[in-house]
């Protein structure tokens, strides 16, 4: 028997595991920068599809943008009135009530604030329509992550202006 315990014994101390190391912190791009990108910024996003303005509303929510949703162009309206801090529109374009880009021409005028156009549609005309609608950026459905995370920085720069987002890449 003390044979046995003598080799259990070595056994045990061969083969013991060391307790685990906490891992180091490694600072990366996305460590933070995704989290703190909103800051609070306050965002009306405006899709009539339920499903897709849950998700673009928790992406924006995740990233700490403080939204405001409407399905319809008279619900935004109401948001509009109400609220006096918009910094920012996410719209879809064909709404069921009336057309994003002319929310947007609101919008701009009433915070002089920027937008993101969020449609089906990409041909040359819708994309210049957005783009004189006062949008920064015109993303398709179905929309990266990847592109909305660009747009939105895009739309954050104080020279914005002088930038077009078309599903995420500069124009």
């Amino acid at each position: 028997m003390t044979r046995m315990k003598e080799i259990e014994s070595n056994h045990l101390q061969k083969n013991r595991l060391e307790p685990a190391k906490k891992p180091k912190k490694v600072n990366s791009p996305m460590d933070g920068s995704r989290k703190k990108s909103g800051q609070g910024c306050h965002v009306l996003l405006v899709e009539d599809h339920e499903p897709t303005r849950l998700v673009l509303a928790q992406l924006l929510i995740h990233r700490r943008y403080k939204v405001a949703t409407a399905d319809s162009l008279a619900q935004a309206r109401l948001l509009m009135k109400k609220n006096k801090d918009f910094e920012l529109l996410i719209s879809d374009i064909d709404l069921p009530d009336g057309s994003g880009y002319d929310l947007m021409n609101e919008f701009r005028k009433k915070f002089a604030a920027k937008g993101i156009a969020v449609t089906g549609h990409d041909a040359e005309e819708d994309i210049a329509h957005s783009q004189s609608s006062g949008f920064t950026a015109h993303l398709t459905k179905p929309i990266r992550v990847e592109s909305l995370e660009n747009a939105l920085a895009a739309a954050r720069k104080e020279n914005a202006l002088n930038i077009f987002i078309k599903n995420g890449m500069p124009r």
